[in-house]
């Protein structure tokens, strides 16, 4: 029941978002621009032959192709990470019921929690890397998968904790004794990613980070953080709304792989929403001003402190102003834009959440993996 209450809830909220978008947005105009030089991109369909069944030889015989292909570039380990609203406390309910609950009902919450989470792919089945995606990809391309967890909740200092939790993850797996690592990061799980790419250039963020200490629990990351910045990394992000900027620097690689359809790399109009008639709209919604509140007043108070740094967090007046801009393309790193051929006649809201989720079917598993492998030996001669 527990586990019905919050899907629902989540199903409701982005329901309420498009819904929203549909009846205000669809109809503006976006401004007139220009493609940069500065945005590269490359536009994509996918074949059948692209998506061999994956029951078939022929699938495990180009996975573990992909794989190789990876070794041979330094990689050995790819850490995943999941988007909002699909992790372990999306809208901090536990734990603000831990901290309004009488000493000695922690282990309720616990069990709530833990009830949740044992359930979660139930309800999101071939939507999140879970286990069975990472099972799935480590057996077949011999690589070491692993996934790394947040809170996923919809806010700034969300985002900021689930950056601490990708740097004890990384901790834990001894990453700094590798000599390169790929990250597959999908929404805004992307924007973890671009954090971590500010806080290893020593950036304006990495002192406000290591400043938050007391809050975060960072104190004791910085001489670490010194150490990861001397690996080799590799970021991919799928369906990530434009947001954080991503630091450049020459150990950094970066992919954006987004659900798009069009002869223009431009958003897409929100009267196709809910058939994901252009592709990923979810990508194009999750922009500054579209975040949540969080409950809990001291998370809210830091997620504003950190405004000046990352953009807007809940403000419709941007949000709205955002949405009229008219290219899909981040500024940092390429754009892969892929036509997942995953539109339909009839509304598919829920099962597709307007486009969003395509790259996360096991199905595409070797195609993205196949553009992945592509794009860094490109860029590795």
């Amino acid at each position: 029941m527990q586990l019905m209450i919050i899907f629902g809830v989540i199903a409701l909220a982005v329901l309420a978002t498009a819904v929203y978008a549909y009846l205000h947005f669809f109809s503006i105009k976006t401004k007139s621009a220009t493609l940069s030089h500065k945005q590269p991109f490359k536009m994509v369909a996918i074949t059948p032959e692209d998506t061999p069944d994956l029951s078939s030889q022929d699938w495990t015989s180009q996975m573990q192709n992909q794989g190789l292909r990876l070794g041979r570039l330094g990689i050995k380990q790819v850490i995943f990470i999941n988007g909002t609203f699909v992790g372990n406390d999306p809208f901090d309910f536990f734990k603000l019921a831990g901290s309004l609950l009488p000493d000695g009902l922690e282990d309720v919450i616990s069990t709530l929690q833990n009830f949740y989470l044992d359930r979660k792919h139930l309800v999101w089945r071939d939507k999140i890397f879970d286990h069975s995606y990472l099972n799935l990809f480590s057996q077949t391309t011999n690589l070491n998968a692993s996934l790394s967890e947040w809170s996923s909740g919809n806010y700034h200092f969300a985002r900021l904790l689930g950056l601490i939790n990708l740097l004890y993850h990384l901790q834990k797996i001894e990453a700094t004794k590798e000599r390169r690592i790929l990250f597959v990061a999908h929404s805004h799980g992307g924007q973890i990613l671009a954090l971590l790419s500010q806080v290893l250039r020593s950036s304006k963020l990495r002192r406000i980070f290591l400043q938050l200490g007391d809050e975060t629990g960072a104190s004791d990351l910085e001489k670490y953080i010194c150490e990861l910045a001397q690996i080799k990394m590799d970021f991919v992000t799928l369906g990530t709304p434009v947001r954080y900027r991503f630091a450049k620097w020459h150990k950094l690689t970066l992919l954006h792989i987004v659900n798009h359809r069009g002869i223009q790399p431009l958003n897409g109009n929100f009267s196709g929403i809910f058939t994901a008639r252009d592709g990923d709209y979810i990508q194009q919604l999750g922009i500054a001003g579209s975040d949540l509140i969080s409950p809990i007043k001291k998370h809210a108070t830091l997620s504003t402190t950190l405004e000046p740094f990352l953009g807007e967090g809940f403000n419709l007046h941007a949000w709205q102003k955002g949405l009229k801009k008219p290219f899909r393309l981040a500024p940092q790193g390429f754009n892969l834009l892929v036509d997942y051929q995953d539109d339909t006649l009839l509304p598919t809201s829920f099962s597709k959440l307007f486009g969003h989720v395509v790259y996360i079917q096991k199905k595409y598993m070797l195609f993205n993996l196949t553009q992945i492998a592509d794009f860094l030996e490109k860029k590795n001669l």
